[in-house]
């Protein structure tokens, strides 16, 4: 079930989920076993249309993160002694994008030890020396766009 207009507030529903099923089962004494079973099966169709609906999300907003930084990786030049991102969004459909991890991937698409990547700088800011290519996140689009240098 969604919270909101995306999937980050579906977690509230796990730890309830086990007190809902307690009180299901109190419901339904052993006497009538077929009704039982109706319940259990329907509950469990239930849960794994849901958690199906959520793993579409999840594998689309994966696919796009690894895109992302294969797109980064390969871009970056080998000469390259820093690189600005900015506008890389928390969350995308409720799913995290992002929160860590983005400089590590870079750094092995791009096989470079140690670059220097600066995430979520403002582009409108001037950019720090050193920076020898800049990428921002086009909302429109859903990708990572090169900064004119």
């Amino acid at each position: 079930l969604l919270i909101g207009s995306n999937l980050e507030g579906s977690r509230i529903y796990y730890l309830p989920s086990a007190l809902f099923a307690l009180f299901l089962g109190s419901l339904f004494p052993n006497r009538n076993a077929y009704r039982t079973w109706l319940v259990a099966v329907v509950l469990v169709a239930f849960q794994a249309t849901i958690l199906m609906h959520n793993l579409v999300i999840w594998g689309s907003v994966t696919e796009l993160a690894q895109k992302t930084c294969r797109e980064i990786g390969d871009d970056v030049k080998p000469s390259s002694g820093a690189v600005a991102i900015s506008g890389v969004p928390g969350t995308i459909d409720g799913v995290y994008f992002f929160a860590n991890g983005l400089p590590q991937c870079v750094e092995h698409v791009a096989n470079r030890k140690n670059l220097q990547i600066s995430i979520n700088s403002d582009p409108a800011m001037p950019r720090p020396g050193g920076v020898d290519q800049s990428f921002h996140w086009d909302r429109n689009t859903g990708r990572l766009s090169k900064l004119g240098m």
